[in-house]
């Protein structure tokens, strides 16, 4: 007799977890009798305090991660697992910061925020940014104690640090938040002229909040109306000159001039008008020009008109500060205003020109019309233009080529609309061409004939045209799909009919195709019953059918050979079913025959089931009889040895069959045992993709698994901590592994996640109202993105309504570059500039006469012009052509009537002079003529 014994699993008990590594210790749960040891691939080392303790303590952990404990008793083994985690508390102190001065103007350069040495000392410092938003990392070195933060806009900026530590316990401290306030500057606005200081008001162009002050130096005194208007009126000027204004908001500053001139002589001003929209495209109804109100009021308008040659006084009612153009041929049309008091001073002035371009339309001929037929399906269009440089496009039904060329092709009836554009002005003009259709049938086949059977209970009709632009559409008894197209599925015997039809020309023709039904199913006999004894151990089955052209399959306990036959031979007692197939059309038909059995069998047992897993591989089978005298024979999937024993070793799972036969009678009797593999897959789950941007350039993966009993591995390019746990810190983009090992079965099953990087700032564009801006123009600049955007800035700061808004403002005072820097959510960052440039302008401006006999009025004779950039050239000659007077100070307090202005008074007469100048807008102006000097 042999003995087993069969010891029980100790049990090691559940998992523990340790908070803090460093000072955490772990209770173990086991039971019963046995040693503790560590198994290997463990996060570090540690001590066991009492090993044959089933509830010892684990101390000393040298590192964070997994620890797994094998409890040991008589050569069987359980294992649990300790996590010692890093829930330590943070060891960092003097992470703090000085907040610099503030508030400060803008432009600001920027300061040096300074912090303390944080303990304990070696670590890294990472400076983060807020303009008002969440933190993200700032700009430039930032791995410092210190941190210069560069130029600043206006706005509140706010800094903190983080302090990280690269060894013992690893945890990261966030200083205090600092603040820095820049003021905007405030805006001034434009510098002002008043033409006669006695009797003149200058209006500031400013902006925002504030307080208006005199700075010192001043021409004289003045009266400021309202302190805190931006657009205050200055009057009561006592002298002529400069007087500086100074706009103060927080204590930030803008300066700006008034000039206030001694032009007493003639008072107009506000004569200006407003260019209309140009260019237009005949037949062009006219425009109203508008005109402000020029002063003094009540004088006397008159409007001149030219087309190319001299002004000439304009048509119509003009004596209005506005005036209606009425309709105007193509050519440019020029239209100024002359002013003229008509109380007090008695003088005129003249406005600026305006011009309104009016553009020809083009010759536009759309061609004769087209007929397409069922043997002509294309026509070509005929159009054509007598105008040059001109674009073509056309619209209508079915255009197949040629949408933007004069002949186009298409291949549909219908109304085509030709428009023929000239390509440098944009003006158009359409002319319509009609396409009508006819034609004849078109070709239809409906294919050969199908059939359905058993085994292909559907048939696919294939149906075709040679003519093309057609449709289909199919009827008939059983249509299951494709009705409307050339290749119908169906599942019904019977015909079908095609239609065919021309789109164009709706014509049509048709065919049919029939299916027919082929399901007959054959004769099928299993034969008589059979019987088997102990000394017959095989029969032979007696199948047959009455049908030509069949095919046998038999279904049964157990077949020594001929399944596929009639006639098969078998060796087991059951029921066996004859399955008999029509090979012609894939119909079946059934029939069973029994084989019973006969004589006294022996005992049989198999034993208990068994059980295969990823750590047992192979196990021994428990057979056994209780008859005398027997023998034994095993089969089944995987046997390695001892099938002739009551006991074989196997190593696959699957059911295993035991026979035994007595000897003396060759009686036999089986018994069967099942072996199962428990190589069941633990779950694994490698988590969400994780993404690496400009903000995050580490992320923490979320791995798990809901299987019990198992351990985590990673595996990837960039893992820098915590590579045993569930969930590891990585700073690579990649495919990161983890795999999940089942400590019951030892099986282990993988997951991926993609990390990926994204560091794509957004794409910016900048949509100015214009591009060309008329001198003093309020304009508008928007921002467009691609993505959502968190930061905005536009530079120049001192030249846009709001650093840090989608839509700005700008007053155009000259050329200038627009920049926006702006980040996206993900921290990174986008660029986008556009120039804005000023159209061309006047900017010189003189009297014809002037009184230098110094009674403080008219003394001097100087160009005029709010526009004027320099003053190049300003020389004045008397009748015989002598220099009397030359200078280029655009400063200059002009000709005094003087000889060289040295003090030799010159004679009353008409004196010749000549000025070039450059405009604001950097064109140059010429101007000569003559001034009366009256004394």
């Amino acid at each position: 007799m042999v003995s087993i014994v069969v010891t029980a699993k100790p049990n090691a008990g559940i998992d523990q977890t340790v908070s803090c590594y460093i000072t955490g210790t772990a209770t173990m749960a086991g039971s019963g009798t046995g040693t503790w040891t560590f198994a290997t691939g463990n996060a570090g080392t540690a001590t066991i305090t009492t090993p044959n303790s089933p509830t010892t303590t684990i101390t000393n952990f040298s590192a964070s991660g997994t620890y797994n404990l094998v409890w040991t008793n008589n050569g069987c083994s359980d294992t649990a697992r300790i996590t010692a985690n890093n829930n330590c508390s943070c060891p960092i102190t003097n992470n703090n910061l000085t907040a610099p001065i503030s508030p400060n103007c803008a432009p600001y350069n920027g300061t040096t925020i300074n912090g303390s040495t944080a303990s304990p000392v070696g670590g890294t410092y990472t400076w983060q940014y807020s303009n008002g938003g969440g933190f993200a990392n700032a700009s430039g070195t930032n791995n410092t104690e210190d941190y210069a933060t560069g130029s600043l806009p206006s706005g509140t900026h706010q800094f903190r640090r983080i302090y990280t530590t690269t060894s013992g316990i690893i945890c990261s401290d966030t200083s205090n938040v600092v603040s820095i306030v820049v003021n905007a500057k405030p805006n001034a606005g434009l510098d002002q002229t008043v033409s006669c200081f006695i009797t003149g008001t200058a209006t500031m162009a400013g902006s925002g909040s504030g307080t208006w002050t005199f700075a010192a130096g001043n021409a004289g005194t003045a009266t400021i109306t309202t302190t805190n208007s931006p657009t205050t009126t200055i009057t009561n000027f006592s002298a002529s000159g400069t007087y500086n204004l100074v706009w103060t908001n927080n204590g930030c500053t803008d300066t700006a001039r008034i000039t206030a001139n001694n032009n007493c002589s003639c008072p107009i001003t506000n004569n200006n008008l407003t260019a209309p929209v140009s260019p237009n495209c005949a037949p062009y109804n006219g425009t109203t020009i508008n005109g402000s109100t020029a002063s003094p009021v009540g004088g006397t308008y008159t409007w001149q008109y030219s087309n190319g040659g001299g002004f000439a006084n304009a048509s119509g009612t003009n004596n209005t500060e506005d005036y209606a153009t009425g309709s105007l041929p193509s050519g440019t049309h020029q239209f100024r205003r002359i002013y003229t008091t008509t109380s007090g001073i008695i003088c005129s002035d003249t406005s600026n020109v305006v011009s309104i371009v009016v553009n020809a339309k083009p010759n536009a001929n759309a061609g004769l019309d087209k007929v397409i037929t069922c043997t002509n399906p294309t026509v070509t269009l005929d159009g054509a233009s007598t105008t040059s440089g001109v674009g073509y496009s056309w619209s209508g039904p079915g255009i197949l080529s040629g949408g933007n060329t004069a002949t186009p092709t298409v291949n549909a009836s219908g109304t085509y609309t030709l428009t023929v554009t000239v390509i440098s002005t944009g003006c158009q003009q359409t002319d319509n061409v009609d396409v009508t259709s006819s034609g004849s049938l078109p070709n239809a086949n409906a294919g050969i004939d199908k059939e359905i059977t058993c085994t292909n209970t559907t048939a696919t009709l294939n149906g075709s045209s040679s003519t093309a632009g057609v449709t289909y559409s199919w009827s008939g008894p059983g249509i299951v799909s494709g009705g409307n197209t050339s290749t119908a599925t169906v599942n019904l015997n019977g015909s079908y009919t095609l239609t065919v039809t021309i789109t164009s020309t709706g014509c049509q023709q048709t065919d049919i195709v029939n299916v027919t039904n082929n399901t007959v199913q054959p004769n099928a006999n299993a034969g008589l019953d059979k019987a088997l004894t102990c000394l017959v151990n095989e029969v032979i089955l007696d199948g047959s059918s009455t049908t030509s052209n069949v095919s046998y399959s038999w279904s049964g306990p157990s077949f020594v050979n001929g399944a596929n036959t009639a006639t098969p031979k078998v060796n087991q007692i059951g029921t066996y079913t004859l399955t008999v197939t029509n090979t012609s059309n894939g119909c079946t038909k059934t029939d069973q025959v029994d084989v019973t059995s006969s004589g006294t069998l022996p005992n049989a047992n198999a034993g208990i089931d068994k059980a295969l897993s990823c750590k047992t591989t192979s196990i021994l089978l428990d057979g056994s009889s209780t008859t005398a005298g027997v023998t034994y024979s095993w089969s089944g999937p995987g046997i390695v040895s001892g099938d002739n024993t009551s006991s074989p070793t196997i190593n696959k799972e699957g059911i295993y069959t035991l026979t035994v036969t007595e000897i003396a009678t060759g009686c036999k009797k089986t018994d069967q045992v099942l072996v199962t593999k428990n190589t069941t897959l633990p779950n694994a789950n490698a988590g969400l993709t994780k993404e690496l941007n400009c903000s995050n350039n580490t992320a923490i993966l979320t791995g798990s698994s809901t299987s019990p009993f198992t351990i985590a591995t990673w595996n990837g390019a960039g893992i820098t901590q915590d590579t045993n746990s569930f969930n590891p810190t990585i700073n690579k983009a990649g495919i990161y592994t983890l795999t999940v090992t089942d400590t019951i079965n030892g099986c282990s099953a993988t997951s991926s996640v993609n990390v990926t990087i994204d560091t794509t700032g957004p794409n910016l564009t900048i949509a100015p109202s214009k591009v060309f801006a008329n001198f003093n123009e309020n304009i508008s600049l928007t921002l467009n993105a691609n993505q959502t955007l968190n930061n905005i800035h536009w530079e120049p700061v001192n030249r846009v309504s709001d650093t840090d808004a989608i839509t700005v403002s700008s007053i155009m005072t000259e050329p200038t570059t627009f920049t926006v820097t702006a980040f996206n959510n993900k921290g990174c960052k986008g660029i986008a500039s556009v120039f804005i440039n000023l159209n061309l302008v006047d900017c010189i401006y003189l009297p014809n006469t002037f009184t230098p006999n110094k009674n403080g009025r008219n003394e001097s004779f100087k160009p005029l012009g709010l526009k004027l950039k320099s003053l190049d050239i300003f020389r004045i000659f008397d009748r015989w052509g002598n220099l009397v007077f030359e200078t280029s100070d655009i400063s200059t307090e002009g000709w005094n009537g003087t000889f060289l202005n040295a003090g030799k008074e010159l004679e009353p007469g008409v004196y010749v002079f000549y000025i070039e100048g450059t405009c604001i807008t950097n064109n140059k102006q010429f101007i000569k003529g003559d001034v009366t000097l009256i004394r």
